[in-house]
């Protein structure tokens, strides 16, 4: 089995537990595991319900032992746990979207009676911290990429290039969708500074 040469970018103690992983070190896997879920499941929580992030990073870390002694984690572990959590969410919205379809149809022909009706409130009540949930709601309406990149910069606090590997794109594309998120929070949040 050849020896799997040192990625640049990676910390030795990343290059370490990265080995130790490979080797089936059940404690180094146990460390990264609880070093990185809670991250990644408020990651996750973006994408699906709570019940879902948990079965996403379920799915993701088991896949993760299962491949760990072909596992070489190109731009660092954080960044990699972090795209492979993203590209299993969007899996599960996937398999969702198809189960609805099935649902949808079952409604439409009438083979679920009563579940046309619905139980949603559209209204919602402002949280006494008013400003945060506004910019919340203001951040989770934008477009995904500005979304994603918005997120992953200030709420987990990754650089331009770990943002640039989550989401497959380039540097350059990180900081143009930051000026573009930016410039459309700045409007849609333009009654606080009234």
């Amino acid at each position: 089995m050849a020896v799997p040469r040192p990625i640049v970018g990676r910390t030795q103690l990343e290059q370490e537990q990265v080995a130790r992983i490979r080797a089936g070190d059940v404690q180094a896997f146990e460390s990264l595991f609880k070093s990185h879920y809670a991250d990644l499941r408020n990651f996750v929580d973006t994408y699906v319900d709570r019940a879902t992030s948990d079965e996403v990073l379920q799915e993701l870390f088991l896949a993760l032992w299962r491949r760990r002694e072909a596992w070489a984690p190109a731009g660092g572990v954080r960044a990699y746990l972090f795209a492979a959590a993203r590209n299993q969410a969007l899996n599960a919205i996937r398999q969702r979207k198809s189960a609805s379809r099935v649902v949808e149809e079952c409604v439409a022909d009438g083979s679920i009676p009563g579940a046309n009706q619905s139980d949603r409130n559209p209204a919602q009540q402002l949280s006494t911290n008013e400003i945060e949930s506004a910019c919340r709601e203001a951040i989770h309406s934008l477009p995904e990429s500005n979304r994603l990149v918005m997120m992953l910069r200030w709420d987990y606090g990754m650089s331009h290039a770990e943002i640039a590997f989550i989401l497959g794109t380039s540097i350059k594309g990180v900081e143009a969708e930051l000026g573009r998120g930016l410039k459309s929070l700045a409007t849609r949040l333009s009654w606080i500074r009234a």
